[in-house]
């Protein structure tokens, strides 16, 4: 017996059951939490891009040294 889609029942059911302040207050907390992971996700993605971007300079920089490829 799986437990997960039972959890999401109940908190359905639980959400269903708020008032109408409780459910805005509720929705505007969901909002928040969405927007504050896609913004961990673009800043990640970001990160890693950086992180690229400074090791294929790194790479180019030691090729340059070594002589393997010439200066533009």
């Amino acid at each position: 017996m799986k437990i997960i889609p039972i959890k999401k029942a109940i908190e359905q059911l639980n959400i269903m059951s708020l008032n109408n302040d409780e459910r805005k207050i509720y929705e505007n907390e969901l909002k928040i939490l969405r927007d504050h992971k896609a913004e961990l996700k673009a800043s990640e993605e970001k990160g890693i891009d950086t992180g690229e971007n400074r090791r294929a300079i790194k790479l180019a920089e030691n090729f340059l040294r070594m002589g393997l490829i010439k200066s533009i």
